[in-house]
């Protein structure tokens, strides 16, 4: 059955592929993360190579700007902001790091309009005690038996264009969250004719395997669904076996690394002091 529209066929408006998979699972998990880095790879930010032991890595494409999105450009420093990053073992603890920041970012993008109210309202109230002591100055200087009103009049301009400047800002604020907060209903509407598309391998969009050419955009959002691709599959499996633990826990690989796991076992690391002044860690097993 194909979508009713036009506009069903195209991901929801000023929305990245990362935050398509954290509202379709309601949540970030690995695909998550290796779904934003494929939306940098395919926006042309990076260049991803797998070598022989099977590492892939990242490297930052020349003469390139930055992205807009605050996650993505973020995730984009992260990796490759100084030099190339290889996605691979060696690398395991700072893969970690950097999928809870990228993570703690994208929740950001997803901050629903109450996000803003508490803002605005103390905003509000912070505007009302200004005009309050402006009016108070005002008044205490005005000579004896004028009239309030006439002392004021000529002040009104100011209250009024700080009230409406505090109203314009939250329409912007409103607008630009209604942008990065799409509808459930059209993001599951485009999800269906991802799906259904790739059933029937029919649609220009696929070859004839089924999967998305490796040069269309919806590429990145097949494997945010969770759909087999053959071009993003070999980055989200590296990585989904790579960082197999929850974001923040106590499994096994996070109970060795901060040294949980030596401590229950009375081989806590003991501190001894070093040539600088400092100290340092020195571990016993």
């Amino acid at each position: 059955m194909a979508p009713e529209t036009f506009a069903d066929y195209d991901p929801p408006r000023a929305m990245s592929p990362a935050l398509a998979r954290s509202i379709y699972i309601g949540g970030y998990d690995t695909r998550t993360f290796a779904v934003a880095i494929l939306s940098l790879a395919r926006d042309g930010f990076i260049e991803m190579r797998t070598e022989d032991n099977g590492e892939i890595i990242v490297s930052r494409r020349e003469s390139v700007w930055p992205p807009r999105s605050k996650a993505a450009n973020w995730l984009f420093e992260a990796l490759v902001g100084r030099s190339d990053f290889s996605i691979g073992r060696v690398n395991y603890l700072r893969l970690k790091e950097i999928r809870r920041g990228h993570a703690e970012r994208l929740r950001g993008e997803s901050t629903h309009e109450a996000g803003t109210g508490g803002v605005f309202i103390m905003a509000g109230f912070g505007l009302a005690v200004l005009m309050s002591v402006m009016v108070a100055a005002i008044i205490s200087r005005a000579p004896m038996g004028v009239p309030v009103l006439d002392v004021l009049a000529p002040y009104w301009p100011f209250p009024v264009a700080a009230v409406g400047g505090l109203w314009l800002w939250r329409r912007n604020m409103l607008r630009k969250q209604a942008a990065v907060c799409p509808d459930r209903v059209e993001l599951d509407r485009y999800r269906r004719f991802i799906e259904v598309a790739m059933a029937d391998r029919l649609n220009p969009r696929f070859v004839a395997d089924g999967t998305y050419k490796f040069d269309d955009a919806d590429t990145v959002y097949a494997a945010a669904f969770g759909l087999e691709n053959a071009w993003a599959d070999p980055l989200v499996h590296r990585l989904e076996s790579l960082l197999t633990g929850p974001l923040k826990g106590t499994d096994l690989d996070t109970a060795v690394e901060t040294g949980k796991l030596t401590e229950k076992r009375g081989f806590a690391p003991r501190k001894q002091s070093s040539l600088w002044g400092g100290e340092d860690d020195f571990w016993f097993f």
